[in-house]
């Protein structure tokens, strides 16, 4: 394992892209994808990082309130300036296939409080945009046309201390639906899932990066 970098040199380095992820089979591809290393074993929340390209993720674990603490974490641990870009990405359940597909939540509602949330620049012409709904337990009914997550709603409860609103974002690929049983969802294919949607997360990227661009100028202040 390489050296761990002084918290000193991470503060001075302008990471551009914050992942929230729950689960270690959902970071892997994204480690992978950006060339990611492990800053430590002892945090309280695992954190990788590539300080040349500018992308850090930390696995927050399953629930909202772990993903808002993750969040959190990583953005006082690396001192993420306010032009960063929060990325909230995962597996979901959808009332409809098909599995592996992926959406982009254009409003996210806490199902135990019913406050709702409205993340992020909508990149239509890239992925679905749908409805999200946050619960405590893996739901089994999917009464309603939406997503359905475990991590999402806490992430945005966070978000307005992490960026602004346009720059924070959830996306999730659609792991089970009413006719998949949930006892099919393992590491491995979650693993896959992710994998399979490398080039359209690339793509989101790519995207995202000229609207952080964009925010970083506005935020300079100018030495006169």
């Amino acid at each position: 394992m390489k050296k761990v970098l002084k918290n000193k040199k991470l503060i001075a380095v302008n990471f551009r892209f914050c992942w929230v992820v729950a689960l270690q089979s959902e970071a892997k591809p994204l480690i992978d994808m950006f060339s990611m290393k492990i800053l430590s074993n002892r945090l309280l929340f695992p954190i990788y990082l590539n300080h040349e390209t500018g992308h850090a993720l930390v696995i927050s674990g399953v629930g909202q309130v772990k993903s808002a603490a993750a969040a959190m974490f990583l953005r006082e641990r690396l001192g993420v300036k306010n032009f960063a870009a929060w990325i909230n990405i995962g597996i979901s359940g959808f009332f409809k296939g098909p599995v592996g597909s992926i959406h982009q939540a254009l409003k996210v509602v806490n199902k135990e409080s019913g406050k709702s949330f409205f993340p992020g620049t909508s990149f239509s012409k890239i992925v679905r945009g749908s409805s999200l709904i946050t619960v405590g337990q893996p739901e089994k009914i999917f009464s309603a046309p939406c997503l359905y997550d475990m991590e999402a709603a806490g992430f945005c409860e966070v978000s307005p201390f992490l960026s602004c609103n346009e720059l924070t974002y959830v996306f999730k690929i659609v792991s089970d639906t009413p006719e998949t049983p949930k006892t099919e969802i393992t590491k491995k294919f979650v693993t896959s899932l992710i994998k399979k949607n490398r080039d359209v997360v690339f793509e989101l990227v790519a995207e995202i990066d000229k609207l952080v661009r964009e925010e970083e100028s506005r935020l300079i202040v100018p030495e006169d």
